[in-house]
């Protein structure tokens, strides 16, 4: 399954890093910190819930578990990705 997300907003102070991606209407926000080994993720400014969209778990999922890898540190926004979040 692939899907195409959009970088909005990207930014780093070390050990801090947000990215921000839009996929159709939502807005998944990726806050992590390096040092603590912590990745918050919001949709839509709330936390997300599993279980109402699975294709959006799967996304929220791999783009969380890619940014723990900093994956996400050099995109630019306006940058547009298809991915496959099974793959990620």
């Amino acid at each position: 399954m692939e899907l195409t997300i959009k970088c909005t907003e990207n930014w780093k102070k070390p050990p801090n890093y947000s990215t921000t991606f839009l996929y159709e209407e939502y807005i998944i926000e990726l806050d992590y910190n390096y040092d603590k080994d912590e990745c918050n993720v919001k949709v839509d400014e709330s936390e997300h819930i599993y279980g109402n969209n699975e294709t959006l778990d799967k996304l929220v999922d791999g783009l969380s578990n890619s940014m723990i890898g900093l994956e996400w540190k050099d995109c630019e926004v306006g940058e547009e990705f298809t991915i496959n979040p099974d793959h990620l």
